[in-house]
């Protein structure tokens, strides 16, 4: 699996397995606390990504804001925002030529 900016966040509903288990304990990016506030995003979301991820137990690795940073847990690839979507896509090409 592989997400890019606000796609590592649904589900997230602390009763969803799939969610548990794709999150808990993995190192993941998206939009950081800081980039959902200067987006204006934390006024229209229910929560923030990054708060939301480190509560279901992932490790959340933020770059600068607007950074091009992507993460790599095994199988599961995520982009910070959406200036890491070229470098989200190449991962995603390298894992699956591996």
């Amino acid at each position: 699996p592989s997400a890019e900016s606000d796609a590592p966040g649904p589900p997230t509903s602390q009763k969803s397995s799939v969610s548990r288990r794709t999150k808990m304990g993995r190192r993941v990016t998206g939009f950081t606390n800081e980039e959902e506030k200067a987006a204006g995003f934390d006024t229209l979301m229910p929560f923030l990504l990054e708060d939301r991820l480190r509560d279901l137990g992932a490790t959340f690795v933020g770059a600068p804001m607007w950074s091009d940073h992507v993460e790599r847990d095994g199988r599961l690839i995520t982009g910070q925002n959406p200036q890491s979507s070229v470098s989200t896509a190449k991962a995603v090409i390298e894992a699956l030529e591996s």
